[in-house]
């Protein structure tokens, strides 16, 4: 079985002394193809740098929608130069976060919406941040997206309804470590009831472990327990989940097979 972390802050500097050895590990469980997602420039050229160290390792280049005030014309445009590397796969992170409120929320949506327009002149996936905003999110995203754009909803926290409104735009449902939390009924119904073409994997480590290893860093070798979790969530096996959700995550960021 492969699978593909396809969000993972290998960048944070919880990893800046072993990152290698987290890797490794990851290999060893399966996992053939990792996207470090940056969250601002600092941490996207860090992302590139990584890409450029091991050949399972890609990058994305954005600006987190807690730091969307410093998302100005400037910022855009270095945005596009990094974007230009050919280790970069997608745009983002971005998107809208009204559960810390750390940007305006006016100055969230407008960086969201020039991200969705950069996304698609570079012709790269949008990687989208949504915390207590979906409703939000989904509004701007309908209002922006160019025909057949590239869209993953990162860390689905939402249900059914939620999850089918995504998809009828298309965008691919990024499912971590949370499906396997008691408590997460709502993603466990999500993770069933989206279309099997559009759901990948991910571990937005270093956070959000899996449930049996709450409390401690989370690393993309831990992936193949979410991937149980949506197996047993809708009725398949981990073999099946593990092939669609590595086809899904190269379609998605045109990886290589």
């Amino acid at each position: 079985m492969e699978f593909i972390d396809t969000h993972c802050h290998l960048n944070d500097p919880k990893f800046s002394h072993d990152w290698r050895q987290v890797v490794d590990r990851a290999a060893a469980a399966g996992v053939g193809a990792f996207v470090v997602v940056g969250y601002d420039l600092d941490s996207s050229r860090t992302a590139i740098k990584l890409a450029h160290e091991h050949e399972a390792v890609y990058a994305a280049v954005g600006i987190h929608p807690h730091d969307a005030r410093d998302a100005d014309a400037e910022a855009l445009r270095t945005v596009a130069d990094l974007a230009a590397d050919p280790r970069v796969v997608a745009v983002g992170e971005s998107g809208l976060d009204f559960f810390r409120d750390l940007s305006p929320r006016d100055v969230q949506r407008r960086a969201f919406a020039d991200f969705i327009k950069l996304a698609a002149d570079l012709d790269k996936p949008l990687i989208v941040h949504s915390r207590d905003a979906d409703a939000e999110v989904l509004e701007v995203l309908a209002d922006t997206l160019a025909e057949g754009q590239r869209v993953i909803r990162h860390c689905f926290a939402g249900g059914p309804e939620t999850v089918a409104a995504y998809a009828d735009l298309g965008c691919y449902i990024g499912i971590a470590a949370t499906v396997t939390y008691p408590k997460a009924e709502d993603v466990r119904a999500a993770a069933a009831a989206a279309p099997a073409h559009l759901i990948v994997l991910e571990t937005d480590c270093p956070w959000l472990p899996p449930q049996q290893s709450r409390g401690k860093r989370n690393e993309p070798a831990l992936i193949p327990s979410t991937a149980d979790a949506v197996a047993q969530a809708r009725g398949e096996t981990i073999s099946q989940i593990a092939a669609r959700t590595t086809a899904n995550a190269r379609d998605l960021y045109r990886l290589r097979g």
